[in-house]
């Protein structure tokens, strides 16, 4: 419900930013830094992970950003490792360009796979699991400068190379049991505008 009333809130800015069809398939990394004191306490409190993501149009200046993402994590020395797949499904708002740069706020759900193997007295023991977070998102993209319009019109499909820059908190309710994979975020990703 919250997300409905950011969207409605902010419907009158939205006709400063243009009308865009213009879908983006980027690669992306980021940096999260976890809540959770028992991941940092056997592996570290936070990572790197590489991922790919789709910013589809919807209508006007909200889009759907569906990213998913990859981290492997291990302990050498008490043979443990934590895979973690996050994916985040989030409605996209673009605040306009100016100068090359289109500024954008992000909300939506997010969730995270996880898998963890251990060694126990009796073999090996793997545990499987996922949580629902929510998530928030600001950033900015660049356009590099990189593609030249065609004069004849049968140029590449690939309209525009950018950087991408975000930031952004993921949020998992307190009450859950387990693993907390609440996180600040920081990421960057090369898009092409399709």
């Amino acid at each position: 419900m919250s997300l409905l009333a950011l969207v409605l809130a902010t419907a009158p800015f939205a006709n400063a930013a243009p009308e865009s069809n213009d879908m983006r398939v980027a690669l992306r990394g980021a940096a999260e830094s976890w809540a959770d004191a028992s991941i940092a306490a056997v592996y570290r409190g936070g990572a790197l992970a590489s991922g790919a993501a789709i910013v589809a149009p919807v209508y006007g200046p909200l889009s759907f950003d569906i990213e998913f993402m990859y981290r492997r994590l291990e302990d050498d020395r008490e043979k443990q490792l934590l895979e973690l797949l996050p994916a985040s499904v989030l409605v996209e708002l673009d605040l306009g360009e100016q100068d090359g740069a289109y500024g954008f706020v992000a909300a939506g759900p997010s969730f995270v796979t996880f898998r963890e193997g251990y060694p126990t007295p009796k073999g090996r023991e793997v545990i499987t699991g996922s949580r629902g977070l929510f998530e928030v998102r600001g950033g900015v993209r660049i356009d590099l400068g990189l593609m030249q319009p065609s004069l004849t019109g049968t140029g590449s499909p690939i309209k525009a190379v950018e950087l991408e820059l975000y930031g952004g908190r993921r949020i998992q309710r307190a009450s859950v049991s387990g693993f907390n994979f609440s996180a600040w975020r920081a990421g960057m990703g090369v898009a092409l505008v399709l």
